[in-house]
C-alpha cells in the first residue's frame, strides 16, 4: 500500500512502474469534476480504467474488507473525507465471498493487523493484490459524502514486453 497525495506527487513519480504513472498521470489532467459517477472511463483500454463514485461513508463494521488479483486499486479523494482500513492478505478473514475469478474480488470479515488511514480531498491510496482494504469508511464516526475517484490498474500491465 502507498498513500500520497496529488500535490507533490511528481517528486515520487519515477519510482512508480509505467502503467502506475498512466494512472496517475490522468487524476493530474483530467476534469475530474465533469465524471459521471458509475461510468467507466478508459485510460489505456480494457488495462487502465477509471470510475467516479459518490456515497456516504458507513461506519468500520457495516464495511467488509476486500482484495483483487488482476488490478492493483488507487483510490482518489476529489471531495469530503473518508477512513480505510488496510493489511495483509496472510492476516485477512475468514473469506465472506470469493467472487476473484468472475468480478475480481474476495471480501473479508476481518484484518487482525488491520491500520487506519484517513484519506481527504488531494490524496490517493495505492493497493496491490497482497493489500486488503476496507474503503468507504466514517473518518470520524459520522457519514460524510464523498467523491472519489478510482483509477483500476491491470496488474498484466506491469509486466515488461
Amino acid at each position: 500500500m502507498i498513500v500520497g497525495t496529488i500535490h507533490t506527487i511528481q517528486n515520487e513519480m519515477l519510482l512508480y512502474p509505467a502503467a502506475i504513472q498512466k494512472g496517475i498521470q490522468y487524476l493530474l489532467s483530467a476534469n475530474l469534476d465533469e465524471l459521471q459517477p458509475g461510468t467507466i472511463y478508459p485510460i489505456e483500454g480494457d488495462a487502465i480504467f477509471a470510475k467516479a463514485s459518490e456515497y456516504m461513508t458507513e461506519p468500520v463494521s457495516q464495511r467488509a474488507a476486500e482484495r483483487h488479483e488482476k488490478f492493483i486499486d488507487i483510490q482518489y479523494i476529489l471531495s469530503g473525507s473518508e477512513k480505510i482500513g488496510i493489511g495483509r492478505v496472510e492476516t485477512a478473514g475468514p473469506v465472506k465471498e470469493d467472487a476473484l475469478a468472475s468480478k475480481d474480488f474476495m471480501k473479508y470479515n476481518t484484518i487482525d493487523d488491520e491500520v487506519f488511514v484517513t484519506l481527504t480531498p488531494g490524496t490517493f491510496v495505492i493497493c496491490y493484490p497482497w493489500d486488503v482494504h476496507r474503503a468507504n469508511c466514517n473518518p470520524e464516526n459520522v457519514p460524510v459524502h464523498v467523491k472519489k475517484i478510482l483509477v483500476k490498474v491491470a496488474v498484466d500491465s506491469l509486466q515488461q514486453p
